[in-house]
């Protein structure tokens, strides 16, 4: 009797796994189909076009110089980076030592907590050269400009009262004001456009995520650009975690759009793909 239970309760695990089994197999088969479009268009890179972003080598020395060098056409992407990185961490620091002794007077005072002044003085030495008329958001757009792709993910993350202290924009009425913030969140769109176009997947995906809340040129919401971006990133990334994020942002586009909003984003992504790192 319990010989008969239990080949009984063999046979049931047995087509339980067999179930489970078959369920794997044919939703793997579905997950290769729904992205059998992407794999078919696989873009590779130019070869006679070379990311300048990959040469690019720090040299200490000329990143310091640019500190004090308002003209930064001779340097390159990654030192305008650097002295955008570095101004950036310096924002909050005294500018002299007599600026920088009062502000310790002060949190002594105020009791401020000890890791806090520690890291106020220790940072003073590396910013108190630096030439403040500069100011960390041009840097950052210069080095954008150069093909930085992390001074272009940098580009989003700054506020508006940034960019008016930035670009001195505090003078300007409401409207005049209103008018040059649209201007420049268009120029971050174009520069995250081009670095996108030449493999920044930082950009593209600045691109995926921009375009799901604000087209510059519809004034609204675009799927089907953000789509095409999302497209290029699967077809063109190398890199395992960013394809599955980008999948996951082409599944959720996709069911949120209509047969003919997905095959116009796929024209956009032909268009793209025929630019890419060619621009």
């Amino acid at each position: 009797m319990h010989r008969a239970h239990f080949w009984i309760y063999v046979t049931v695990f047995i087509l339980v796994l067999t179930s489970v089994l078959v369920f794997l197999q044919t939703n793997k088969k579905a997950q290769l189909d729904d992205t059998k479009l992407l794999h078919n268009i696989r873009v590779e890179p130019s070869k006679e076009v070379t990311d300048q972003r990959f040469l690019l080598e720090i040299q200490p020395e000329r990143t310091t110089g640019l500190m004090n060098q308002a003209n930064s056409n001779i340097f390159t992407a990654l030192e305008l980076l650097n002295s955008a990185n570095l101004a950036y961490s310096c924002r909050n620091i005294p500018e002299s030592q007599t600026e920088l002794e009062e502000w310790m007077l002060n949190a002594n005072q105020n009791n401020e907590i000890p890791e806090i002044i520690e890291s106020v003085s220790s940072r003073f030495d590396k910013c108190v050269n630096i030439d403040r008329s500069i100011h960390y958001v041009e840097r950052f757009f210069e080095a954008a400009k150069k093909g930085s792709d992390d001074a272009v993910d940098m580009l989003w993350f700054l506020t508006n009262r940034e960019l008016i202290e930035g670009f001195d924009l505090a003078h300007l009425s409401r409207d005049e004001l209103v008018a040059k913030l649209s201007e420049i969140k268009a120029e971050m769109y174009d520069l995250s456009r081009n670095i996108a176009l030449l493999g920044g997947e930082k950009s593209m995906f600045r691109m995926i995520r921009g375009f799901q809340d604000f087209d510059p040129a519809t004034k609204g919401q675009n799927f089907e650009k953000s789509l095409a971006y999302t497209y290029l990133l699967l077809a063109t990334t190398d890199d395992n975690d960013n394809y599955q994020k980008a999948d996951k942002s082409r599944q959720w586009l996709e069911k949120r759009m209509t047969s003919d909003e997905t095959n116009n984003a796929i024209r956009i992504f032909n268009e793209l793909k025929s630019k890419y790192k060619r621009i």
